[in-house]
């Protein structure tokens, strides 16, 4: 086991303690529970829902996130035809989280053959079948979740002649309608799609918001996906035109990032970065999403699907015992030692090479620091009594000479706490 899978395992037993795995929890008790111990900024994608898999939960709850988005399927609700029955793995699922204090960010998605041929419901019949189970599904867990999203990726997920935006928003506006009638005070967020395109924002997206689409949620989702991109250089331009648009239709919600991430790989593979460059852009992905108007955060994935050296997940499969990469450890890092702290400002944004992000005022504040071109040497201004919280964890009192520290900062992200 190597530093990494140490500190990510060290994160992971604490929480394994914690949790009851054998009976799930009554429901008065899952409800008390939702309020979330957890990170209400950071989140994670966590393929939990059919498995109802208590290891899961384990991880996600390690790696101190306080929202974990689950797919709970239309196939698994509506198996006969206008027949809702919530299967027992869901239940399980949704109560294991919230006992852990997680709160379930319900993604309601993908056709049922039952209606419209099994792809994107477009049809009004089709649409309110969907709305059914919407409201069915919210009238279960009640409004105590992170929220409901309306599918994920439509424009990709349904054949070609129902990908537009319009499409899209009929569905949203009915499934809406009836999450907020089945379960008052619920937040229902969408469009689950990638932020990026071309110039920019993602065209679908600007059809869009040129459909009305801001007016049938209460958050905006978006997958802030770069590539193999590092995040300082490409979200930003697309983040301020969607906040422009959002200001200019007068809505004022929330911007959700609920995926994004890099899949890692061995050197040299196409579309993949290595398990290092992965770990560490992960983490200055988190700590610029505020400075750049997203207040929840869901990295793209728990654990991934298949036991092989490339993926996107903080952990490898089931198959392989669930081994930590570096990514977990730096991630759960970066969620426990800024958590939930108000984002102040970016102090430094690439001078030199280096990048300064504030969170926190008064006598409790920590800066995330780190550099775009190589090892630098930085001084930051911070108080007599400062400490250095590495990329892994480690912990070591700062010199400080005349109200600044030097500091040796390399891509992955170290993080400089004052508590005075």
């Amino acid at each position: 086991m190597n530093t990494f899978e140490k500190v990510a395992t060290a994160f992971v037993g604490v929480a394994a303690l914690l949790l009851p795995m054998s009976p799930p929890v009554p429901a008065a008790a899952a409800a008390a529970a939702a309020a979330a111990t957890g990170s209400a900024r950071f989140g994670i994608g966590s393929g939990i829902d059919t498995t109802a898999d208590g290891a899961k939960v384990a991880l996600a709850a390690g790696l101190g996130v306080g929202t974990a988005r689950v797919d709970l399927w239309w196939t698994g609700v509506e198996k006969a035809r206008d027949e809702l029955v919530m299967p027992a793995s869901y239940r399980k699922s949704v109560d294991r989280l919230r006992a852990a204090g997680i709160r379930p960010l319900i993604v309601l998605d993908y056709g049922n053959p039952h209606h419209d041929g099994g792809g994107g419901p477009t049809t009004a019949a089709g649409i309110a079948a969907f709305a059914r189970y919407a409201g069915f599904v919210a009238a279960t867990f009640g409004p105590d979740v992170a929220g409901y999203e309306i599918w994920n990726e439509w424009p990709n997920t349904v054949a070609p002649e129902a990908s537009s935006a319009a499409r899209y928003v009929a569905l949203t506006r009915a499934a809406s309608a009836a999450v907020h009638a089945a379960a008052p005070g619920s937040v229902v967020a969408g469009p689950a799609m990638s932020l990026l395109g071309a110039d920019g924002l993602h065209p679908w997206l600007r059809q869009w918001l040129a459909a009305g689409g801001p007016a049938t949620v209460d958050a905006v989702s978006v997958h802030a996906y770069t590539g193999t991109r590092p995040p300082e250089t490409t979200l930003g331009p697309a983040m301020r035109e969607l906040r422009t648009a959002l200001t200019a239709q007068h809505r004022s919600v929330p911007v959700w990032w609920t995926e994004g991430g890099w899949q890692a790989g061995p050197p040299g593979q196409a579309g993949t970065v290595t398990p290092a460059v992965q770990s560490a852009w992960l983490v200055r992905w988190g700590a610029l999403a505020a400075h750049l108007g997203a207040t929840l955060v869901v990295p793209f994935t728990l654990n991934d699907a298949a036991s092989t050296p490339t993926g996107y997940g903080l952990y490898g499969s089931a198959s392989g015992g669930y081994t930590a990469r570096r990514a977990a450890a730096a991630y759960a890092v970066l969620v426990r030692t800024v958590g939930d702290r108000r984002f102040v400002a970016v102090e430094r944004a690439g001078t030199g090479g280096v990048w300064i992000v504030r969170y926190g005022s008064g006598g409790d504040v920590v800066r995330v620091v780190w550099s775009t071109s190589g090892v630098r040497t930085t001084s930051v201004g911070v108080p007599g009594g400062s400490s250095l919280v590495s990329a892994t964890g480690a912990t070591s009192r700062l010199t400080v000479v005349r109200g600044a520290a030097s500091v040796r900062v390399r891509a992955a992200p170290v993080f400089l706490r004052s508590d005075r």
